[in-house]
């Protein structure tokens, strides 16, 4: 497969996907077969299509652009599908129950086949996602789509296609049998990344760190590298993330180090660990996953011995005499030290909230979404559902394109606004109960 070159002629075709913003595939080249489980029960080909455009799309669950364009892929589906256009989904999860859940969850009304071998992936190059193809009603690829993307605006696009070429006026032939991998441009190989556990036995509450060693098959000015995210179990959290250079073999490497902490004893997998990059040159970002390792969290220890040990050792009426004493003269430190703390993250996040709404006056939507979003996260998120939604708004509108709707702008100021107008009230009275005090001493 090539894309067009710009000083070549081209086809109608692929004037009309170049004008939305797809690459165009010229000449067209004929799309490999595949039969796969179908996750509604049974078997599905690519070939069941024959004599439709088919938007061919690779996703997973784990991946947050898939899950942002799903239902505009959706959308597009219900929408010109009685035209003469399917879009097939062919997810590459390792385990089919997450996809299932998800196709269900997500309402889809698409087929969605499962590649559990990552075969038909491996033939079409999705090695990150999300990655879309445009196959013609005779079943050649005709344009790709990389990143997400909205594919309900893409309805004008599938009506003069349509128009050219109608389904079912072009005979379809026979589909190949999938062979060798489609032929991409090399700007399109993806970072590859090895990721490395530097503790496996750490104890509760002690930091321990996962270095994700990020390598280039070409340049490294082919790609705009966004830091990974480990998909943590509830048990683990992460405190930090850095990022060095160094040369390993002859090859540069990006090294991101991030700093986590168990707050619970057991083994917990650290997995999977998504990589998102731009490729130079495109807008949107795409994912690929590594496998995350595994680590094992042990009881703390001091000098060989377990917690409960040291403290039968060391309690007494006489530590607990001194303790009450010394935590009589905290409190009343840690009131005045929170009066002020407070008092200042209040007014920084004014100041943030302000701008915020700058930002929307000037029609920075997206800007104006991901501060507050921003805010909203560093106050915390009450409840999954609410932090789901949250974490799908900031991941359209930093990697998808997606510019949030008014209602969606409301909803988060509103509840920022609510939050930060709580934290002055909860400093006026940490403000009180120091005069309070104050008053007592005196």
């Amino acid at each position: 497969m090539r894309v067009r070159d710009a000083a070549a002629e081209i086809s109608p075709i692929s004037e009309i996907v170049a004008s939305y913003g797809l690459r165009p595939i010229d000449p067209a080249v004929q799309s490999p077969d595949f039969d796969l489980p179908d996750l509604g029960g049974g078997q599905g080909s690519l070939s069941d299509f024959a004599g439709r455009w088919v938007v061919l799309t690779f996703w997973a669950t784990w991946c947050g652009p898939c899950r942002w364009e799903m239902p505009s892929l959706d959308e597009l589906h219900q929408s010109r599908q009685a035209a003469g256009l399917s879009v097939l989904g062919v997810t590459v999860d390792r385990t089919v129950e997450p996809a299932e859940r998800f196709v269900e969850d997500y309402g889809l009304t698409f087929p969605n086949l499962w590649d559990s071998s990552g075969r038909a992936a491996e033939i079409y190059r999705a090695d990150s996602i999300p990655l879309s193809y445009l196959v013609d009603p005779a079943g050649r690829v005709t344009a790709m789509s990389i990143g997400a993307r909205d594919w309900a605006a893409l309805q004008p696009m599938i009506d003069e296609l349509l128009e050219l070429v109608p389904a079912g006026t072009t005979d379809p032939t026979e589909y190949e049998v999938a062979g060798a991998p489609l032929e991409l441009p090399s700007t399109l190989q993806p970072p590859t990344a090895e990721v490395v556990l530097l503790s496996e036995r750490p104890e509760v509450g002690e930091s321990f760190s996962v270095e994700v060693r990020v390598r280039w098959a070409g340049h490294f000015e082919d790609y705009l590298l966004h830091p990974p995210r480990i998909q943590l179990p509830d048990e683990i959290e992460q405190s930090a993330l850095t990022a060095s250079t160094r040369s390993s073999d002859g090859r540069n490497v990006v090294v991101y180090r991030v700093d986590l902490e168990a707050r619970e004893i057991g083994t917990f997998a650290l997995n999977p660990v998504e990589l998102s990059y731009t490729p130079r040159g495109e807008s949107e970002a795409l994912v690929a996953r590594i496998e995350g390792p595994t680590v094992g969290v042990t009881e703390a220890t001091l000098l060989g011995l377990r917690p409960r040990t040291w403290i039968a050792g060391v309690a007494g009426l006489g530590v607990l005499a001194l303790a009450s004493i010394g935590l009589a003269r905290w409190q009343r430190s840690r009131t005045t030290r929170t009066e002020s703390g407070d008092s200042e993250l209040h007014q920084e996040l004014v100041r943030r909230l302000d701008s915020a709404r700058a930002r929307r006056l000037e029609g920075d939507t997206r800007g104006a979404a991901l501060l507050l979003a921003e805010i909203e996260l560093e106050l915390g998120v009450d409840g999954s559902a609410e932090r789901k939604a949250l974490d799908r708004l900031v991941e359209g509108a930093r990697y998808g394109g997606h510019v949030p709707t008014r209602d969606e702008l409301d909803g988060i100021e509103r509840r920022v606004g609510r939050r930060v107008r709580k934290l002055e009230a909860d400093s006026r009275q940490a403000a009180r109960e120091a005069l309070r005090l104050r008053n007592q001493e005196s």
